[in-house]
């Protein structure tokens, strides 16, 4: 039997919650954001059905697991009513031994989620560090992923499921002086914050492995720069054959609810519109770097430059979201940081480490 509690946000009082803001703080300075952009994100790897419509149903059920991060998606009604359809969608079919690839057009798919107004999370995702704590049989020490073969390759194996970048650390000498299992254990943020530093990681995940009437259990927080409130720890915990299934999903499920863009069907209206300006850019190569950016974002519609000069560059957004959603997906990208707001327009300094 699986028991696993439902993401929540902890909340502290009186001096706790002001030692926790202050460390929470200390962690948004020590965390430079590096997204990492997911490629494959239409295609999938399928057994063959019994059908060729099937076989594409299932491949498109793993296209739209990657894409939402949910995976209560396939089951909406509004897509179970497209599935007929799918055929439609299908660029190309790759076959392998016992397999087929099939790649889905993105042109095609973003228009029918854009019809029924479905979530869909970009290509751009936080990059998250998992830190392991073994408590069985009385030890207590950090694992190393040799150390676990078979609950590595499955955290990758479910990670790789939802699309979600995710880091093992080291554990060398560096990553030793820096955090200890008591560390993990314990739940102090800096210590941890500063080991994942060198993984360049949006966020990190403490997990304590420990046992319970023969049942493995996995107890979790996640914590970390990608966090944009003072209340952003989210934790866990599941037990058995599915603990690392139920403990990827429900990460995934949290990021793709804080950065994953519903696309309107809503004419484009001022609204919509926003004015970016960004400085510190030092040539064409930034400019055009600026420009497939913001071209890539799936909550921009359209980015039109209206304004080039020797350090800046000045863009006009059609959006397809909201201003906040662009915003959360500017901070996953560790070039851009904020400039001096004025106005409506959104300032934007160009990082000097490209």
């Amino acid at each position: 039997m699986v028991h696993y509690s439902a993401l929540k946000f902890i909340t502290y009082s009186g001096k706790s919650m002001k030692q926790y803001f202050l460390v929470f703080i200390s962690l948004l300075m020590t965390f430079q954001v590096h997204a990492l952009e997911v490629k494959g994100l239409y295609q999938a790897e399928v057994a063959p059905a019994e059908s060729e419509l099937a076989t594409q149903q299932a491949a498109f059920a793993k296209v739209l697991l990657k894409l939402t991060g949910s995976n209560s998606a396939y089951e909406q009604a509004d897509i179970q009513a497209l599935l007929p359809h799918v055929a439609q969608w299908v660029e190309k079919t790759e076959q392998g031994e016992g397999s087929q690839t099939i790649f889905f057009s993105e042109e095609k798919v973003l228009q029918v989620l854009q019809q029924i107004e479905l979530a869909v999370w970009g290509s751009n995702r936080p990059n998250t560090v998992f830190w392991f704590v073994d408590e069985r049989g009385g030890q207590r020490e950090l694992v190393a992923e040799l150390q676990q073969p078979e609950l590595m390759t499955s955290l990758k194996r479910q990670a790789q499921q939802f699309a979600l970048p995710i880091t093992l650390p080291l554990l060398d000498l560096d990553d030793l002086m820096q955090v200890s299992a008591a560390d993990v254990r314990g739940r102090f943020l800096q210590p941890v914050a500063n080991a994942s530093q060198r993984y360049q990681a949006n966020g990190f995940v403490m997990v304590r492995i420990m046992e319970d009437k023969g049942n493995v259990t996995l107890n979790w927080q996640l914590a970390g720069g990608a966090m944009s409130q003072p209340h952003g720890l989210t934790q866990g915990s599941s037990e058995g054959k599915t603990a690392v299934p139920q403990m990827v999903a429900q990460i995934s499920q949290f990021y793709a609810d804080k950065y994953a863009v519903a696309i309107s069907n809503e004419p484009i209206t001022t609204d919509n519109m926003i004015s970016v300006k960004v400085t510190n850019i030092k040539g064409m190569a930034d400019v055009v770097k600026i420009q497939q950016f913001f071209n890539g974002l799936t909550v921009v519609k359209q980015a039109n430059t209206q304004s080039v000069t020797a350090n800046s560059i000045g863009l006009k957004l059609q959006l397809q979201g909201t201003r906040a959603a662009l915003e959360q997906a500017i901070e996953l990208d560790y070039r851009f940081q904020p400039g001096n707001q004025a106005g409506n327009t959104l300032h934007l300094v160009w990082s000097k480490v490209n």
